[in-house]
């Protein structure tokens, strides 16, 4: 009984499948059944991704434009991800969809309206039309891929976004309201301190669309708190080597043991006391000397020039040793606005 459980299970289908999801398939019941074709009824008429599902599914099921969809049958095969019928299902995401698709009906008859104000202006020939201003946060890795790829065919710029952020950066004023941050444009045709930085950090998802490439021409923003903290590594590099090599050799026998073997290439995460206590050791038994006085941050210093690519993170608590960590690529840790840490893709 159990084999035969299972293999029904193995045989089920998700058929709103929209995400990387690793979840077990739930099982299609009435009531999910009845909200999933309320959703494809309106979803097939919409663009987009969830449009392509839902056409596919009345195409697979053999309904129409015409059909209703509360009238299938639920399929034997027939289930879900729990994160992508929610996905789906979501009436916010799905009333901006609907809202999308009225307004840009409604761009023919302002365009008409445009063309008879303009007929009777004379209109340089060199003028381009505005461009639509696209406002965008926290994109995904591979959205933000599919808005550049449709910007650049169009229009061979890159999106009015910040390309190290991809979002909107706002700083409180004077007056104590938030304003939202111009975005500046990038002046050097080959990225300058941008791609520099990108080639310490290794950001292959950057270096994919600035590397070898026009950065003035393609347009390339950024605002200036991510321009400057994003260069950092840059900036801060010393032509001169450091005046005082102390713990040299026990600094590069500390390195190899434990950041490049175990943070590096293992992928562990260490707290920075931990690797204070490490380091003493080494000291001691290398150099034969006492490090007690080499200060942790004079360690986390020299561990962030020799490594760009570590990330340091400090807990929550007062008094809590930070992380030391190196993120997998495309991936970053940003502070939440109620608290705490959330995972971004990039």
């Amino acid at each position: 009984m159990a084999e035969k459980d299972s293999e029904k299970q193995f045989k089920l289908r998700c058929y709103a499948h929209s995400s990387d999801s690793n979840e077990a398939i739930k099982p299609i019941t009435e009531t999910t059944w009845t909200k999933f074709t309320q959703c494809v009824q309106t979803w097939q008429k919409l663009d987009g991704k969830f449009g392509e599902i839902a056409r596919c599914f009345l195409q697979n099921h053999g309904g129409d434009d015409d059909t209703d969809c509360a009238a299938l049958p639920i399929p034997n095969d027939g289930g879900f991800h729990r994160k992508c019928y929610q996905l789906f299902t979501d009436i916010s995401k799905l009333q901006r969809a609907v809202r999308t698709k009225e307004n840009r009906d409604k761009e023919p008859a302002k365009l008409e309206a445009k063309d008879l104000m303009k007929s009777s202006c004379i209109v340089k020939k060199d003028s381009e039309p505005p461009r639509k201003k696209v406002r965008m946060i926290h994109h995904s890795s591979s959205t933000l891929n599919m808005l550049i790829e449709e910007t650049l065919s169009s229009t061979h710029t890159l999106p009015r976004i910040c390309i190290l952020c991809h979002g909107n950066q706002y700083r409180r004023g004077c007056d104590g309201i938030n304003k939202q941050q111009p975005l500046s444009q990038c002046t050097s045709t080959d990225g300058g301190k941008l791609l520099k930085a990108a080639q310490l950090k290794k950001d292959e998802n950057l270096l994919l669309h600035i590397e070898n490439k026009d950065c003035v021409a393609m347009q390339v923003r950024y605002h200036s708190v991510c321009y400057g903290n994003y260069t950092k590594c840059v900036t801060k590099q010393v032509s001169k080597p450091p005046r005082d090599p102390l713990y040299f050799q026990s600094f590069k026998v500390f390195c190899e043991k434990y950041i490049v073997s175990q943070i590096i290439n293992d992928k562990q995460v260490l707290r920075m006391s931990k690797l204070k206590r490490e380091f003493d050791k080494v000291v001691r038994e290398v150099d034969d000397d006492d490090s007690s006085t080499y200060r942790a941050s004079s360690l986390k210093n020299r561990l962030k020039k020799t490594f760009p690519e570590l990330c340091f993170m400090k807990p929550k608590g007062v008094y809590t040793s930070e992380f030391v960590y190196v993120l997998p690529k495309g991936l970053e840790i940003l502070p939440c606005t109620e608290g705490g840490w959330k995972i971004n893709m990039r």
